[in-house]
């Protein structure tokens, strides 16, 4: 046997058979579908900031005396 066709037996064709055997990796594909998450979720949110700081602001006021008169008058 010649040396190139030692190297293709020993390591190249073992080397492929793994990557085949690997190419649906579990923990490959929950990293993918979780940045398809994160993707399908900042598409989803970004819909809500139209840059109106006033009206977050003005809601976040709401939401703070909400929560203050539900802790007094509990």
């Amino acid at each position: 046997m010649r040396s190139p066709a030692v190297y293709d037996v020993l390591l190249v064709r073992p080397f492929m058979a793994l990557v085949r055997g690997l190419r649906h990796d579990p923990v490959d594909l929950f990293v993918t579908g979780l940045s398809a998450l994160a993707i399908r979720l900042h598409r989803t949110l970004r819909r809500s900031q139209v840059g109106q700081v006033r009206r977050y602001a003005g809601w976040l006021m709401v939401g703070s005396i909400a929560t203050v008169a539900i802790l007094v008058f509990k």
